[in-house]
């Protein structure tokens, strides 16, 4: 059975992906907890509106940080296999990450912004 936590740290992502689960038990993501001592790659949702970098290339297993500023932001993936999990709601001043495992381009938008967009590409 995986060990559990109960996640003090909504929104700060440092030990587990709970976004907004506060007090209620939940199971850290393995591959966060294992990298949490190393660097992300870092894409910033800007309040100017816009991603950056655009395009970020990573290796397959990098964990990227998607950083959101004082205007809120989502991550919508376009639905294809090996895709992360989105990053629904609305995000500002907390960072998510989000582990890409399989080779792929995967391009994503936010849902509150549509001009956003970006693509991660892994190799």
């Amino acid at each position: 059975m995986a060990s559990r936590i109960v996640c003090q740290n909504p929104c700060g992502v440092s030990a587990c992906d709970c976004v907004s689960v506060i007090g209620r038990e939940i199971s850290p993501q393995p591959a966060l907890l294992a990298k949490t001592a190393e660097t992300f790659k870092n894409v910033a949702a800007t309040n100017a509106l816009t991603f950056t970098p655009a395009a970020l290339r990573v290796s397959a297993g990098d964990i990227v940080r998607f950083t959101f500023g004082s205007v809120a932001h989502n991550v919508f993936f376009v639905a294809q296999a090996g895709a992360p999990a989105d990053i629904a709601g609305n995000n500002a001043n907390v960072a998510i990450e989000r582990e890409f495992a399989a080779p792929g381009t995967y391009a994503y938008t936010c849902h509150i912004h549509p001009q956003m967009h970006g693509t991660v590409e892994v190799r």
